[in-house]
């Protein structure tokens, strides 16, 4: 069972320290908790996390709202890869970005 720690660094920016297996059920109390956190830029650090379930990546890449950005820290090329195939991919920051998809010709 997964479990978040969330800490204010600023008005602009939360950090999310997740440890734990996230599991369908945690990814669903993450999908939950997003909307309530008020800041820009929210930080989900998933270093001290252990197995991640495929849901979570369904969770992480469905639309914000009001321009929020997510920073993913802690995440193997394993998972990075499946952001990938998502169509999404991250900066050296840890920024989540979509990736513009070329037509099928």
């Amino acid at each position: 069972m997964a479990s978040f720690q969330t800490v204010q660094v600023s008005e602009a920016e939360v950090h999310v320290a997740i440890s734990g297996e996230v599991d369908a059920h945690a990814a669903e109390a993450l999908r939950a908790l997003l909307p309530h956190l008020r800041s820009r830029v929210v930080v989900l650090d998933f270093t001290h996390a252990g197995l991640l379930h495929d849901l979570l990546f369904a969770v992480l890449t469905e639309p914000r709202d009001g321009g929020r950005r997510l920073r993913l820290l802690g995440l193997s090329e394993h998972q990075r890869r499946l952001l990938h195939y998502l169509h999404y991919e991250l900066d050296g920051r840890g920024q989540l970005l979509a990736r513009p998809t070329s037509p099928l010709v």
